[in-house]
């Protein structure tokens, strides 16, 4: 389902690798949700309002279901850095969940490998995870087993809010504009 709700960006939290405060972006759209199992308790509770991924850490959270997944973009390209906020009621350990984690440049794309897989005793304060290159699109994968999480009332992972490392754009035109002229000025030389 193409939901493409927006949200602004919000800043702030401290990345564990030296990543500065100010350098987080956090996903302001939803690009598409599938949702997996989820329990008897789930219709009405509002865990199934995506735009609760958006965002910074606020405590209202989605929950894509046990096996579902939600794609969210930043606003921006990013790379390097990201870090995931789960809820799970103070307990984590009393509810075994866990998403893979997935980057790639096409919202419907070929998502190759997962760069992360978090559980939620590590995102319940923000679970941090480092990738390479530079990406226009984050898809969470719940992999939670119903029975371990809940059972018949299980939703999988709770997602609150997913950071990134944004791309900073005018360093990145700078960069393209170094190259060009390194280019042309090859190109003179021979």
């Amino acid at each position: 389902m193409r939901l493409g709700k927006s949200l602004g960006l919000a800043t702030g939290l401290v990345f564990a690798t030296a990543v500065s405060a100010s350098a987080v972006t956090y996903a302001t759209t939803v690009e598409s949700t599938t949702l997996g199992t989820v329990g008897a308790s789930y219709a009405g509770s509002g865990r199934d309002d995506s735009s609760n991924a958006l965002g910074a850490p606020d405590g209202a959270f989605y929950s894509p279901g046990v096996g579902g997944e939600i794609v969210v973009s930043f606003g921006t390209v990013f790379t390097g850095d990201g870090v995931v906020y789960e809820v799970t009621n103070g307990s984590p350990a009393g509810w075994p969940e866990s998403v893979d984690i997935y980057v790639s440049n096409s919202a419907m794309g070929a998502w190759g490998t997962a760069v992360a897989s978090v559980d939620n005793s590590a995102a319940a304060s923000g679970a941090t995870f480092t990738f390479a290159g530079a990406w226009q699109y984050m898809r969470l994968v719940d992999t939670s087993v119903a029975a371990a999480s809940g059972g018949a009332d299980a939703d999988g992972f709770d997602i609150d809010a997913i950071g990134v490392q944004a791309v900073p754009v005018p360093a990145s035109a700078l960069l393209l504009g170094a190259a060009l002229a390194g280019l042309g000025v090859a190109r003179r030389k021979s």
